[in-house]
């Protein structure tokens, strides 16, 4: 399951990366390089940022379950404080 995540989400990371090369080219073509906006400079910086987001997520569902295993489980006084907040907040 996780393996088909990734693969859907890099398709359609490429797909955008596909539509705003198209984008871009159309402005350049329009207004020149010059005539550029702050949007046009924008989607570029998105581009780059999303692989970061993208990665870091579907690399870590892989090692979801081996964490869980190793996961140490809460004990009693870790709710105290907690609790205790709530019962003020009340």
């Amino acid at each position: 399951m996780p393996r088909d995540t990734a693969v859907e989400l890099w398709t359609l990371y490429a797909f955008g990366v596909l539509v705003t090369t198209l984008r871009t080219y159309a402005r350049l073509s329009a207004v020149g390089y010059r005539e550029l906006r702050a949007d046009d400079y924008l989607i570029w910086f998105a581009m780059v940022t999303i692989p970061i987001q993208v990665v870091n997520p579907t690399q870590l569902t892989d090692n979801r379950q081996s964490y869980s295993t190793r996961r140490k489980p809460l004990s009693d006084t870790t709710w105290e404080l907690p609790l205790t907040v709530s019962r003020i907040m009340e």
